[in-house]
C-alpha cells in the first residue's frame, strides 16, 4: 500500500486540480497501535505518519525528488554490473524496455508534472532539468572510453531524446507495438554511433 500511495497522490493532484490534500499514512502497525507523526521525508521513505494539510506543490515536489533518487539509483546499479561499454549502453535502454512491461506503467511522472504545471512551478522545472542532466552524465560516463568533448555531449543529448520518444510511443500504442520502442531506440543509438565512426 505505501509504495503505491505517493504516485496515486501525485496523479490525483495533477489530474484533478487539487490544491491541497489531507494525508494520513499509517506506519504499518495494526490493532490500534499508536503511530508516531513523522516528517515528509520519513513518509516518503516508508516510515512514520504524516497528518495534516499539504499543499499540492509540496506534495508533487517531494514525490518527484524521491522518485528521482530511487530511479537514478536503480538505473546506475544495473549499468555498473555490466563490463563493456556496449553492455552498459544496452542496459541503459533495456532498463526502459523492462519498465514498459510493468502493468503499472503510465508514462513518465516527471514529464506529466512538467506538462501539467509548466513554467508555473520553478521547482518542478528544476527537478526535470536535474534528472535530464543526471541521465546525460550517466551516458557521458558510459561513452567516455569512446568519445569525449562536445561530440559526446551531443550524442548523449540525442540518446535522451530517443528515450523520451520511446516513452511516448509505448504510452501511445502499448499493446499495438510490433517492436519494443526502447529496443528500437537502442538500434537507432547504435546507428548514430556508427554514423559518427564509433564502433561498439
Amino acid at each position: 500500500m505505501k509504495t503505491k500511495f505517493l504516485p496515486i497522490a501525485l496523479a490525483l493532484v495533477l489530474g484533478f486540480g487539487v490544491t491541497s490534500c489531507t494525508i494520513e499514512i499509517n506506519d504499518g502497525m495494526e490493532n490500534g497501535t499508536a503511530t508516531t507523526p513523522g516528517t515528509t521525508e520519513s513518509v516518503l521513505n516508508g516510515s512514520g505518519t504524516l497528518s495534516g494539510i499539504i499543499s499540492k506543490d509540496l506534495l508533487i515536489n517531494e514525490v518527484l525528488r524521491k522518485r528521482k533518487e530511487v530511479f537514478l539509483q536503480d538505473l546506475s546499479t544495473i549499468i555498473q554490473k555490466q563490463q563493456s561499454t556496449k553492455e552498459q549502453l544496452f542496459s541503459f535502454f533495456y532498463y526502459y524496455h523492462d519498465w514498459f512491461k510493468h502493468e503499472d506503467f503510465q508514462g513518465c511522472m516527471f514529464t506529466h508534472s512538467l506538462s501539467e504545471l509548466g513554467r508555473k512551478s520553478t521547482a518542478v522545472v528544476e527537478i526535470n532539468q536535474d534528472i535530464k542532466r543526471d541521465l546525460k552524465q550517466i551516458l557521458l560516463t558510459i561513452l567516455s572510453p569512446l568519445v569525449k568533448g562536445e561530440r559526446a555531449h551531443r550524442i548523449a543529448y540525442v540518446f535522451i531524446i530517443l528515450i523520451d520518444g520511446c516513452i511516448t510511443a509505448e504510452l501511445t500504442w502499448r499493446d499495438q507495438n510490433e517492436y519494443s520502442p526502447a529496443l528500437v531506440a537502442w538500434s537507432t543509438a547504435k546507428t548514430i554511433l556508427e554514423s559518427e565512426g564509433i564502433m561498439i
